[in-house]
C-alpha cells in the first residue's frame, strides 16, 4: 500500500498571513466655510515600518455651544490614497457607513458650563485597503453650508484608522482593492416643487472597469428642526422617511438604473423603506460597469430638509508600487 504524500500548504500571502492589530489617529479643526482642511500628513502616514491593511475608518466630531447635533450631515470629507481618488467629491461624513449599534450616534453633555456634543460614525470597508509603509489614506474636510443650515462653532474632528499589520518579507498583493464613494444631495433649501432627481454624473462609475457596489446609503439632513420628531441624531429627519400619517410630510423615493430598469416598482416608496431606518442603507452586491449609474427621483422634500445619498463600493487596481525593505 503506497503512502500518500501530504499536499504542500498553500503559499503565504499578505492577505492570508498572521497579522497584528494596528490603530492610529489624526485630528484637525474644521471651521465654517473655511478652505478644505486636512490633518498633518505626518499624523496619518502609515507609522509602521511594515505594510498594513486598513479595515475601517472611524470619525469623532466634537462641537460646542450648539443646541442641535448635525455635524454628520454638515461636515463633508473626501479621501485620497496615492494617485487614487476615493471620493467623487466631499461627502457627508455619516454617509460612508451604517450605524453599528442601537445607540445614539450623538451624545450631548455640559462640560465646564459649555454644551458639548460628540458624534461618532464608522466606515467599515468592504475590502481591506493595502497601505505600504509611509503611505497615507488622506481625509480632506470641508463645511459648505452657511447659517441657518450650519450654525456650529469650530468642529474638532478625530479620524482613526483601524486595521492589521502584515509581517515583513511577504510578497505584495498583485492587486489591491481601492474604495470609492459617490454622492447626490438635494438642494438646500429645497426647491419649491419639493422634487429633485439625480443625473448620470452623481451615483455613477467613472472608471473604465467594473465598480463593485456594496450599498447605497441615505439620510434626511434636518439642520433647522423641520421634523417635529427627530431621529436618534437631532438634525436627522427620521419621521419624514416613514409611512404617510406618521407625522405629516413624507419624502418619497423612486430608484432605477441607467437602462431604465426600476429597482423600486409601482408607486414611489417612503425614503425610509428604500434606505431602511435602522441602517440608513440599501445593501446589495452589484457590479456597475463603466459609465453606468443609478438614478433616484425624490418628491415631497420640505424646504428645510436635504436628502443625502451615497454609493459605496470599491474597485480593483493593479499594484504599481514596491514595498521598501525593512532594516
Amino acid at each position: 500500500m503506497s503512502r500518500t504524500t501530504p499536499a504542500a500548504p498553500p503559499p503565504t500571502t499578505a492577505s492570508r498571513a498572521p497579522t497584528i492589530p494596528v490603530c492610529f489617529s489624526s485630528s484637525v479643526t474644521v471651521n465654517q466655510l473655511a478652505a478644505p482642511t486636512s490633518p498633518n500628513v505626518a499624523q496619518i502616514n502609515n507609522p509602521y515600518r511594515i505594510p498594513v491593511f486598513i479595515d475601517e475608518v472611524r470619525f469623532q466630531i466634537i462641537t460646542q455651544n450648539v443646541t442641535t447635533a448635525f455635524a454628520g450631515g454638515a461636515l463633508r470629507v473626501g479621501f485620497s490614497v496615492g494617485r487614487h481618488t476615493i471620493s467623487q467629491q466631499p461627502i457627508p461624513v455619516w454617509l460612508y457607513g451604517t450605524p453599528i449599534q442601537r445607540a445614539r450616534e450623538a451624545l450631548s453633555e455640559v462640560v465646564g458650563g459649555v454644551n458639548t456634543t460628540v458624534e461618532h460614525y464608522r466606515w467599515k470597508l468592504a475590502r481591506p485597503l493595502y497601505l505600504a509603509p509611509g503611505s497615507a489614506l488622506v481625509p480632506t474636510y470641508v463645511r459648505t453650508n452657511a447659517a441657518p443650515f450650519d450654525t456650529a462653532n469650530a468642529m474638532d474632528v478625530n479620524t482613526t484608522f483601524v486595521g492589521r499589520a502584515i509581517p515583513p518579507g511577504l510578497p505584495m498583493p498583485d492587486a489591491r482593492y481601492v474604495p470609492y464613494v459617490a454622492t447626490f444631495a438635494s438642494t438646500l433649501p429645497a426647491l419649491a416643487s419639493g422634487i429633485e432627481e439625480s443625473n448620470s454624473t452623481h451615483l455613477f462609475n467613472p472608471f473604465i472597469k467594473g465598480l463593485y457596489v456594496q450599498r447605497l446609503t441615505g439620510r434626511l439632513f434636518d439642520p433647522t428642526g423641520t421634523d417635529p420628531f427627530p431621529g436618534p441624531v437631532v438634525g436627522e429627519a427620521v419621521t419624514m422617511s416613514l409611512e404617510p400619517g406618521s407625522g405629516g410630510a413624507v419624502v418619497l423615493a423612486t430608484l432605477g438604473d441607467s437602462y431604465g430598469y426600476g429597482i423600486t416598482k409601482g408607486n414611489p416608496l417612503p425614503f425610509g423603506e428604500v434606505f431602511d431606518v435602522p441602517r440608513r442603507a440599501m445593501t446589495f452586491h452589484h457590479i456597475l460597469q463603466a459609465k453606468e449609474y443609478y438614478k433616484i427621483l425624490l418628491t415631497g422634500i420640505p424646504a428645510g430638509i436635504q436628502a443625502q445619498i451615497a454609493l459605496v463600493g470599491y474597485r480593483e487596481e493593479e499594484t504599481l508600487v514596491t514595498v521598501p525593505s525593512v532594516r
